[in-house]
Order: structure tokens, then sequence, then C-alpha cells
């Protein structure tokens, strides 16, 4: 379920990133994601479905930033800069 949940997510990425902007995104999402750890971590273990849908929701979210990160990179960074990084 976590690796549906995160193509779903990186579907709708892929279709609103240009209107919401790659920075924008990537402080919302890991906003989303810390925000749907912090209520599993306060108590939203106390049921599997809840476990469930928060774990999932979280690494779905969390994990598209991965994503908008090979995208954002090459933006700020020139290549030489990136291939002394790298190397």
């Amino acid at each position: 379920m976590t690796n549906v949940a995160q193509v779903a997510i990186l579907l709708v990425c892929a279709f609103y990133i240009d209107r919401i902007g790659r920075r924008a995104w990537a402080i919302v999402s890991f906003l989303v994601g810390a925000a749907l750890l912090t209520a599993l971590a306060a108590g939203g273990a106390g049921q599997l479905w809840s476990l469930i849908v928060l774990a999932t929701l979280a690494y779905g979210v969390v994990g598209s930033v991965n994503a908008v990160l090979y995208l954002y990179t090459p933006e700020i960074y020139p290549t030489r800069m990136r291939a002394i990084g790298t190397g």
C-alpha cells in the first residue's frame, strides 16, 4: 500500500508542481509529512487502521520530495558544481 500511495502522490506532484513551485512543494511536503508522523507518534498507533493510513500517507508525501529534489537540484546548481560534489 505504501508504494501505491507514493505513486499516486507522485502523479499529483507531476501535475501540480509547475503551478505550485518546486520549493513550495518540498516545504509543504515536509511539513505535512511531519504532521502525519507527529499524529502517529501522539497516539495514532492505537488502532491498526490509523497506523496504516498515517504511515502510508507520510511515506507517500515525504517520498514525493525525493522525486522533486531530482528536478530542483539541477536547476539551482550548475553542472560543474554538481560534478565536483558527486566526485
